[in-house]
């Protein structure tokens, strides 16, 4: 699962790897709490904000925790431990 990217000509950037060998059932439970995510970031305000942007405002750890809450990892799933928009891959 790729995140974060955006094109634009402004700030483009290039998404990052966020998960890695998760199944079909991980990948489903993580965009299940999108919303729940958008939500709070937004304090619950029906505004449109990219999803970059989202994460940006939030800030990676607290993404990752919401995103992930109630999903069972398969064991051979790999979760990036943090991402750094500026590097290149």
């Amino acid at each position: 699962m790729i995140l974060g990217g955006r094109t634009g000509r402004q700030i483009p950037r290039a998404g990052k790897m966020f998960l890695n060998w998760a199944t079909e059932e991980v990948i489903l439970g993580v965009l299940g709490n999108w919303q729940k995510f958008s939500a709070w970031v937004m304090d619950y305000k029906p505004e449109y904000l990219h999803g970059g942007h989202l994460i940006d405002r939030a800030g990676y750890k607290k993404f990752k925790e919401i995103m992930l809450e109630g999903v069972e990892l398969n064991p051979e799933c790999l979760v990036a431990e943090d991402i750094f928009w500026s590097e290149t891959e």
